[in-house]
């Protein structure tokens, strides 16, 4: 199913560690979906990755939270 759609997928633990990633997604930061296994995702955002973990831990417990915009960038940095 992950590898079936278009989007960009990654399943997060409560930890907000990565359980598993498709193919569409990892390129985006130019990884194997392998590799970002047990990854944070806040070590993609461009920015303040403690406020876009806020955000999501707002997000999966319900809380009504607004539309924002969040940059990441590349395993590489770029």
């Amino acid at each position: 199913v992950l590898d079936a759609a278009h989007d960009g997928v990654w399943v997060l633990d409560r930890d907000l560690r990565g359980l598993e990633a498709n193919a569409t997604l990892a390129g985006l930061f130019d990884l194997r979906p392998v590799e970002l296994a047990g990854r944070r995702a806040s070590e993609f955002v461009d920015g303040d990755g403690a406020a876009f973990e806020a955000l999501l831990r707002a997000a999966v417990s319900g809380v009504a939270t607004a539309p924002c915009e969040v940059a990441f960038r590349r395993a590489d940095g770029s």
